[in-house]
């Protein structure tokens, strides 16, 4: 971990005040349990990922305003479309 990241994420758990806060913005998961889901999700070698390891993944970034998981992240990056029209369109008229 580079010093600068080591630096921002040491400066991240700080401005938290209780542990709990340490979750996704969006999806509302903690990084256990995102662990969690990736250990479950490893028990089924067909599905794949068997070359990866959990200490080898990044599962949260804090670079942002909000810590948001990969899931998330991934998600949003790949529906542009989507994110603009729930942020353009009103509750009333999603819900």
């Amino acid at each position: 971990m580079s010093d600068n990241l080591a630096d921002s994420f040491k400066e991240y758990l700080n401005k938290i005040h209780d542990i709990k806060d340490d979750k996704c913005w969006f999806c509302k998961k903690t990084p256990d349990q995102i662990r969690h889901e990736f250990l479950e999700f490893k028990k089924d070698p067909e599905k794949g990922l068997d070359q990866f390891e959990l200490d080898d993944l990044i599962i949260m970034t804090y670079k942002t305003k909000k810590p948001i998981c990969a899931s998330c992240y991934f998600t949003i990056k790949k529906n542009p479309d989507l994110v603009k029209e729930i942020v353009n369109r009103s509750m009333d008229e999603i819900w």
